[in-house]
């Protein structure tokens, strides 16, 4: 019975902390339960943890406590897999607890992928903001600057309030040092709007938006609270910038 409470527990908290909105998380947690032998089995799930219990052993409940709040495609789809292959019974606990230690073990891109990925997103919005050639490649360069302070960020107990405010003063003084410098006829708002756009909540937002479609208003009241902080965490982060630029 703790095996399997803490195989559906952790199978949860990967959902949650992947970004998973709350009425999937409680339904796989439900069945991996249910298709381990536990009749009546009771799920709850916040932003900020998982609890089970069941009705017909009273001595038998559990919770996990989560802290960490990402987007996690990857992760995501694995373990919805595999709570599909536990509640087939195409994988017996024990393959299913090694597999879940796998899935945990799954490195995130490297840093030469993440430095791409943000020159890219970064380069195309201040396009699709219109920028042109220049304000593409100001973007890039902002974009390589900004993924190398997040990934350093990790290394020190900050919280995300503070992580997104460092994250929009460093895309708004970069982009106004670039103009300032190397490039003046360069239009910095296509550049900083662009370059913000890997920090915008917006999958947090549109989970908080399912949260609450589905009926977990706790869940999706906290959840877009989270959005709009992170919102607000951002723009006094760029305003900061040009205060600091005068």
């Amino acid at each position: 019975m703790e095996r399997l409470a803490e195989f559906a527990l952790g199978a949860g908290e990967m959902l949650l902390v992947s970004g998973a909105e709350m009425a999937r998380v409680e339904d796989t947690v439900y069945r991996i339960l249910r298709a381990g032998g536990w009749d009546s089995p009771e799920v709850f799930a916040l932003p900020t943890g998982i609890f089970i219990a069941a009705r017909d052993i009273k001595s038998v409940s559990a919770m996990h406590r989560v802290t960490e709040h990402r987007t996690d495609l990857r992760r995501f789809i694995l373990i919805n897999q595999l709570s599909r292959e536990f509640c087939a019974g195409r994988k017996t606990l024990k393959e299913a607890e090694e597999e879940l230690s796998r899935i945990r073990e799954v490195r995130d891109y490297g840093f030469a992928v993440c430095l791409l990925g943000y020159a890219l997103v970064c380069g195309f919005f201040a396009v699709m903001f219109g920028g042109g050639c220049p304000e593409a490649i100001a973007a890039g360069l902002v974009g390589l600057l900004l993924c190398a302070v997040l990934q350093a960020l990790p290394k020190y107990a900050i919280s995300d309030f503070i992580r997104m405010l460092l994250g929009g003063l460093t895309v708004g003084l970069s982009a106004l040092l670039l103009q300032r410098f190397l490039w003046q006829p360069l239009h910095a708002d296509p550049v900083v709007m662009g370059s913000i756009m890997p920090l915008v909540p917006g999958a947090t937002l549109t989970t908080a938006i399912r949260d609450t479609i589905n009926g977990d208003y706790a869940a999706g009241t906290a959840r877009f609270a989270e959005a709009v902080v992170m919102a607000m965490a951002i723009a006094t982060g760029v305003a900061m910038s040009m205060l600091l630029s005068l």
